[in-house]
């Protein structure tokens, strides 16, 4: 076809840490057209969430103020199939704009169909960092003197004690009636 996938450039288990099931992932930049945004949009994960129209019609606005922060499109392989696991918001703002952005693209090859679930799991969940990653991107573990683990073992306790030790409020002031 007219669109091409960027030749593979394998990073190997032995070459790179990778979660789960993935064998090697090819990471790469790509100019990404309406044509081509649209074109994988059809290698969409069967089981993706529904759009969300606000969020591509922020995108979409981004993009058309060049202000849009860029966005890893990406592929799970596994045989034959590509499957889109993140980037359907994205893509979908590139065609509603009308824009040509050049992003940065992964396309990890999978040992199985299950594989594909899972990662689509762990991508798309759009969740909030951890005390842990927030404490490591700042070099915490340093400047703490803190292993990972104590870091981690202080997020749970910094949970726990905002949630009032799993104890509710009603709770609390009935012991003192």
């Amino acid at each position: 076809t007219a669109i091409a996938f960027h030749k593979f450039v394998w990073l190997t288990r032995t070459e790179r840490a990778v979660p789960m099931g993935i064998l090697a992932i090819n990471p790469y930049t790509m100019t990404v057209t309406p044509d081509i945004a649209a074109a994988w949009l059809t290698f969409n994960f069967d089981r993706q969430r529904p759009i969300n129209e606000l969020s591509v019609r922020q995108l979409a606005e981004a993009m058309r103020r060049n202000t849009f922060t860029t966005n890893t499109i990406k592929f799970a392989v596994f045989n034959d199939k590509r499957v889109l696991i993140n980037g359907q918001h994205t893509l979908t703002a590139i065609m509603r704009s009308g824009k040509t952005l050049v992003l940065p693209v992964q396309d990890m090859a999978v040992s199985s169909e299950d594989d594909i679930g899972n990662l689509y799991y762990h991508e798309d969940i759009q969740r909030r960092r951890s005390f842990a990653d927030s404490i490591r991107a700042v070099a915490g573990e340093d400047k703490f003197n803190l292993t990972r683990t104590q870091i981690k073992q202080v997020g749970a306790a910094l949970k726990w004690i905002r949630a009032g030790f799993g104890v509710s409020r009603s709770e609390y002031a009935m012991t003192f009636q």
